[in-house]
């Protein structure tokens, strides 16, 4: 049986830890108003919005690219036994193939070139087009997307496949989709506001 409780007792009494007392406060309180059957969780880290989420979903795709990362959201599934979450460690970016994570403070990785300089930390992850997952794990509809990839959303939702899927997904909701208003609307989305903390905006399906 999931203990959630368990979960936000580790996390909600770090003082260092901000992730999930930023997601718990507030951050993503228009989700709680929308169907949740199946939820893609992007930029998942150690499970903070899919904890949130949990209790209205029936399946969530959590993924994360950062090893330390994705090893954290493992352990928590298993620890806490959030069996509704299904991990994987993969970035979701424009094309399928390789891409080199470059490694920041927590929760900050981002997609870019491998360095030449040895002390840029990093490391080499599989990426692949939102289409090309939801094909792969034969995905038909996603209720909620929540999307956090530190500014490369724009890669994502510009892919030359994402046509492909936009209509199967009813309500996007991030922290730097805020320009791609236009590119939304296009697919019969229409922005509905801020969240309380201002920091993210979403979009839902007309």
């Amino acid at each position: 049986m999931a203990n959630l409780k368990g979960l936000l007792d580790k996390y909600m009494n770090d003082g260092v830890e901000r992730f999930f007392h930023d997601v718990f406060n507030g951050e993503y309180t228009p989700v709680k108003n929308a169907k949740a059957d199946v939820v893609l969780d992007i930029g998942a880290l150690a499970g903070e919005f899919s904890a949130y989420i949990y209790d209205q979903a029936k399946v969530i795709y959590a993924l994360e690219p950062n090893n330390r990362h994705y090893e954290e959201l493992i352990a928590n599934i298993e620890e806490f036994e959030l069996n509704k979450i299904k991990p994987f460690k993969l970035a979701i970016a424009g094309e399928n193939g390789m891409g080199w994570l470059i490694t920041k403070n927590r929760g900050g990785h981002v997609l870019g070139s491998k360095p030449t300089n040895f002390m840029n930390m990093g490391e080499e992850i599989e990426t692949k087009t939102l289409a090309s997952f939801m094909r792969e794990q034969k995905i038909d509809h996603i209720d909620i997307l929540k999307i956090d990839v530190e500014a490369t959303e724009r890669e994502i939702f510009e892919a030359k496949d994402f046509p492909e899927v936009a209509y199967k997904i009813d309500f996007i909701i991030g922290e730097h989709i805020r320009d791609l208003q236009s590119l939304f609307e296009k697919f019969g989305f229409r922005a509905n506001g801020y969240t309380e903390s201002e920091r993210n905006v979403y979009y839902k399906r007309i």
